[in-house]
Formats: C-alpha cells, structure tokens, sequence
C-alpha cells in the first residue's frame, strides 16, 4: 500500500488521508486470503465499526466499502469505492465490486509477473547485476548517444585475479561471496550514469558515458585499490582479499563499434594480467607498444578492418603529444580544401583516408627522437624523412588502401622539386598529394612540437601564401586562402 491513487477527490483530501494501524484499510489488507469476497464497510450508522472520519464528512461523501486485491496466497493491496448518494452499498453492487477487486488483483500479479520475468532476463541471479544481454543493450546506446553527440565512452573489463585458485581453495560458495561482495564495490565507485554489469564468470564490464582515456584509466585505479583492500567474509567466517586486473578501451580513439571496444579491451585486460595481475592497462598503450615491436602488425590489422584505423592512428599519436592534435587537424583542414576545391566523393574519401594515416610510418622512429628538443642531427632527420615511404609500404599490401599508398609516398614533395622522397616535380606528383601536403604543413605549424612554438593561425597562413609555386601547388594555396577566408 506504498502506492495510493484517487479518482474525482479532491487535493485536499488525499493529501490528508492517512491510513493508521487497525484502520480500514488495515483490516481489509490483513483478512486471511481464503476469505472469499472479504470487505470492509465505512459509514455512520449505529454499529458500524469504521465511522467516517471529519475529512471525509467534508468531502461529501456518506460510505465507503473497502475491498482486498488479492491473488492467490498474496495481499497486493486494497481498492476504496465510495458514495456521496447513501450510506449503503447493495448486495448486487458489492458483488460486481467483488468481482472487479478480484479481475483486477489478477492483472496487477501478471503485471508484476512480467516485470519480474523482464528483469530476470536481464538480471545476473548471483550478484543483482545486469547481465551480459543488458550490458549488450546499453553499450549499443551508450556508443550510439556519444556518436550522435561527439562524446567519448570508456570500456572497462575487469577480472578477479586467481579465482579459480580462490574457488579451489574455499570452495564455490566463497567464489560466489567474492563475487557478490565486489559487485557492492563497484556499485560504490561509479557514478549514477556508469553501468556496470556481470559479464560472464568472475569478470566485469563497467560503461562511463562522457569519459577519455585519462579520465577512465583514474577510475579504473581506483577500483582496483578498491578491490584491493576490501575484506571479504566467506560463509564459514573467514575473511580473505583478492586483486582485479581491468583493460579500457575508448569510443571512439580504440574503436567505433561494439565488437571492437569489447576485443580491444578484452586485448588490453590480457595484457594486464601477462604482467603480472592488479594492475590496469590502456588498448591504446598496448597497441604502441606491439606496433613498436611488430610495426607489420599495422598491416595485419588493416586487412582485417579499416575500422582499426583510428586504434592505430591513436596508438602511434601517443608517441608524442603534438601527434593528437597534428592529426585530427590534417584531417579537418584536407576536408576543408576538398569543399573548396570541389572534389567528387570519391576524392573526398581518398583524401580522408590519407590524411588519418599519412603519419603511421612514424611508429618505427624512437620516441626519443621524436621528443628531441635540440635540432635534429643528420641522420636523425633522414629517419624522419623514412616516414611517408615506411607508411605507403604498408598501405600497399593492404587490398582496400592500395590506391591512396601513392597519396601518402609524396605528401612531402615540392612544388620545385626539392621534396622528397623521389623529387617530384608539379604535377609529377599525385594532384591529392598536393592537397594533402598543403594540409599537413598548416597542421604541422600550427601544432605545438618540441622546441617549437606553435604558430597562430595568421602566421600558417602566410607562410602557406610565401611558398606557393615553390613549395606547394597555387591553386591549392588559393583553395586553402578561399576556404579560410569563409571560416
């Protein structure tokens, strides 16, 4: 009786109205259920037990009949009927009452029993959490919300470390203590917005809308300190700890859709656990660190999706700081020129492609020299120059980005000549790798790099405007001045 609902009374008195211990509604909610058409009567007439009350005098109305909604052994509430006519229910109404109380208890309980079965098919019987097939549900609109809005997500997989060892140990019972008690742990450390659920086994999958990697990889810490020092009670008394180890992967820097941000932190979480357990690991820094080691993997990865391009590109912008911005900036301006140069589609989408990869050769230069804030020396700038041909060797061996292999080769050539790597001169080279060196030189000034102050957006576009006919094409420079201008 948590719930009430009032149909034509008035605000006053269903504010009111109270319902106190042996009153009427008491008395018809704790009549044994195998009373057939119990109720209970309210109004003033000599021996009636329930006398109307001073509110209800002033609502106008003269009796009241109160009916249990039960169904089957259970009490599932009590339902008022009353009259402002006379002071008396008739024996035909209190019978089509009954018979109303008795249809409507019977679609309450298939009301509750529908709710109760949804939830359990959503709901992990052991811990109270959502299950695997919630947890699919909610990635896809969490991943679907932050496409639709430009908001990152972070995936969270986490694993109780040992746990075969635990349930080997104290048996099964205590493996289920431990899981229940660290679904509470979780549940403390999320906002109302994360999701955490039971993936499968002794692992767990948390979802944190609106959240970047550094901002995931914070939480996931402290989660895993969290598990860490909880005590947790068997049921034989003892107390024991266990460790997590958790991979993240981010919508959408480590991948655009489901299947992907669950293998790359499913990848990233393996990792966690090769290097020793309670520890927490990023795809991100996972994946540099593997293309360092195999940079053919770049290869391997794109034949299997070009949905991996964006971990890669990721993976090799977090050599260095100034790659994050560097990147996304080529490729804002490339479709900029591209509007201004009316492209077809097809162009558009060659130029995109190009434009997110043409630094990924960059994966096989040392951080260090990458990082060097002093002037490079000669042959640490003839490794530099290594990139644009490292990255088209790549892209050539993968079937679906062969064509654009050419784009990225030549981006670093020269209106004159001068370029490299082949020295091409004019239209010797690709047209959309004029395009796309225009692009990556505005995104090269004014980025900030080591040693190396940014330039203002004033300044790029000058010097842009001084090499036109020695180191760019002029009419790409035209476009870019066209297209800036507008913006």
């Amino acid at each position: 009786m948590a719930k009430l609902s009032a149909i034509r009374l008035s605000d006053h008195f269903v504010k009111n109205l109270n319902f106190r211990p042996g009153g009427l509604a008491d008395e018809a909610f704790t009549t044994p259920t195998t009373t057939v058409g119990a109720y209970i009567l309210s109004n003033d007439r000599p021996g009636t037990k329930h006398k109307l009350s001073r509110l209800t005098h002033a609502e106008g109305i003269q009796s009241f009949i109160c009916l249990p909604l039960a169904s089957h052994a259970s009490r599932l509430g009590v339902v008022y009927f009353y009259r402002k006519d006379r002071d008396f229910f008739l024996p035909d109404e209190i019978e089509i009452l009954n018979t109303f109380a008795h249809l409507a208890a019977g679609a309450i309980e298939n009301t509750r029993l529908q709710e109760q079965t949804r939830n359990l098919a959503v709901t992990d019987s052991l811990t109270g959490l959502p299950n695997r097939r919630a947890l699919d549900q909610r990635l896809t609109e969490e991943r679907r919300r932050a496409q639709r809005y430009s908001k990152s997500i972070a995936v969270l997989l986490l694993d109780i470390d040992h746990f075969k060892k635990t349930n080997d140990t104290y048996g099964h019972q205590a493996g289920d203590a431990v899981l229940k008690a660290l679904a509470q742990v979780f549940s403390r450390q999320i906002r109302d917005v994360d999701f955490v659920a039971r993936y499968g086994g002794e692992e767990f999958m948390l979802i944190l809308p609106e959240t970047d990697m550094v901002g995931s990889k914070l939480v996931a810490e402290r989660i895993r300190r969290a598990v860490a020092a909880e005590s947790i009670r068997l049921p034989e008394g003892q107390e024991i700890g266990v460790t997590a180890s958790l991979g993240i992967a981010c919508y959408p820097l480590c991948g655009d859709t489901d299947e992907t941000l669950l293998a790359h932190a499913d990848q990233a979480l393996y990792t966690a656990k090769q290097e020793g357990r309670n520890r927490v690991c990023l795809y991100r820094e996972i994946l540099k660190v593997l293309l360092e080691e195999k940079p053919s993997h770049i290869v391997e990865l794109l034949k299997q999706s070009l949905e991996n391009i964006q971990p890669i590109v990721t993976a090799m912008s977090s050599k260095g700081a100034f790659f994050q911005n560097h990147t996304h900036i080529v490729q804002q301006t490339a479709e900029q020129l591209a509007e201004s140069l009316n492209l077809s589609q097809s162009d558009r989408g060659n130029l995109r492609l190009a434009s997110q990869l043409h630094d990924v050769g960059m994966i096989v230069i040392p951080d260090e020299v990458l990082n060097k804030r002093d002037p490079l020396s000669p042959q640490e700038w003839d490794l530099i120059k290594q990139h644009s041909t490292t990255a088209a060797d790549y892209l050539e061996q993968v079937p679906a980005l062969q064509h654009i292999a050419p784009l990225v080769r030549y981006h670093h050539e020269r209106y004159d000549g001068s370029g490299y790597p082949d020295g091409l001169k004019g239209d010797q080279t690709p047209y959309l790798a004029r395009v796309l060196a225009v692009a990556d030189a505005y995104g090269t000034m004014v980025s900030q790099w080591p040693g190396r102050t940014a330039k203002t957006v004033e300044q790029a576009r000058a010097e842009l405007i001084a090499g036109a006919g020695t180191q760019f094409d002029p009419k790409v420079v035209a476009a870019f001045t066209k297209a800036s201008a507008v913006k």
